[in-house]
């Protein structure tokens, strides 16, 4: 019987060799990390870093998001049912820089901000202008929320939640209410609660780790 230890192994190798495939030398990835998680389901999924040797601008994005398709049949074969989430560090002479540098898992791709139809974002912008318009002297964010235009923006689905996460880091606002009635998420910490800085970045980075950038 297979051990999980072995299953991470074996997918190591299996990532290790797509990248240097699909890259074809043209980065040299030094190290391979697997780190299992589970998510609110309990699911197990792996959590990849891939530490490489250059530059975050030789790691081509349409290489970064098209390797799933070169390892997925792979991973499946060895039971790897959901596919992981891999992110990038740099290494350097001093050690490795914080910032990481994610890919997005196929089934995310399709929320990205550039996949919106021109009607949807043409209809949110509309509807945004018009609640921060008729909203921006009222006291209370719950009868902000209540009112119509915002009410319609939720109606939108998914189809809304990149747009307000784009409005949101390039114009700020008081959008939790709407993000937590699509999502049924709420990435907030309770120390983040008051503090609208906090509050906006804790939901920009979950819309990052769940492919909504």
């Amino acid at each position: 019987m297979v051990t999980p230890q072995e299953t991470h192994e074996r997918a190591k190798g299996i990532i290790q060799k797509g990248l240097d495939t699909h890259f074809q030398g043209k980065v040299r990835f030094h190290e391979v990390r697997i780190t299992p998680r589970s998510g609110a389901d309990d699911e197990e999924y792996l959590d990849i870093q891939v530490i490489y040797v250059g530059k975050p601008s030789d790691l081509d994005p349409g290489l970064l998001n098209s390797l799933y398709g070169v390892i997925e049949a792979d991973l499946r074969a060895i039971g790897v049912e959901k596919m992981p989430s891999i992110s990038y560090r740099e290494k350097t002479e001093d050690g490795e820089r914080s910032e990481l540098v994610p890919a997005v898992p196929p089934e995310a791709q399709s929320r990205l901000v550039a996949d919106i139809e021109p009607a949807d974002r043409e209809r949110f912008r509309i509807l945004a202008d018009q609640w921060e318009n008729e909203t921006v002297f009222m006291s209370f964010s719950d009868q902000a929320a209540e009112h119509p235009a915002h009410q319609e923006i939720i109606s939108m689905g998914e189809a809304a939640v990149p747009l307000i996460l784009e409005r949101m880091q390039l114009q700020g606002g008081h959008w939790f209410h709407a993000l937590q009635d699509i999502t049924n998420e709420n990435p907030l910490k309770p120390a983040d609660h008051g503090d609208i800085g906090a509050m906006q970045a804790a939901w920009l980075e979950w819309g990052e780790s769940n492919g909504y950038a």
